[in-house]
């Protein structure tokens, strides 16, 4: 996966020890990459009260768990769970003729 939110592009998986990733967005060096990875999330959101919400404006927040694992065959279950990150974040989103706009704030 290249982007999840709440994580850097190519942020999930293991990078190499030293320096800034080859694209110069990341940091911690270019990702390694993996055999397997899994993403899980969880959102909510509510209408914004009053006025802003009968213009379509709404309140969000989310949970997003993931992690790309393994370069050899034979990923042990515990491997995985101990390597799994977690973002969670909020925002607020706003529905406009030309599409969803969203402000997201992660950590």
């Amino acid at each position: 996966p290249m982007s999840i939110r709440g994580f850097m592009p190519a942020g999930i998986g293991p990078r190499t020890s030293n320096g800034i990733s080859s694209a110069g967005v990341s940091p911690g060096g270019d990702s390694l990459g993996g055999a397997m990875f899994y993403t899980a999330s969880l959102a909510a959101s509510v209408a914004a009260p009053g006025v802003m919400g009968d213009y379509g404006i709404r309140a969000f927040s989310f949970v997003n768990a993931g992690t790309l694992v393994g370069t050899t065959s034979g990923i042990p279950l515990q491997k995985i769970l101990n390597s799994t990150r977690t973002a969670v974040g909020a925002g607020i989103s706003a529905a406009t003729p030309m599409g969803r706009f969203q402000a997201t704030y992660a950590w």
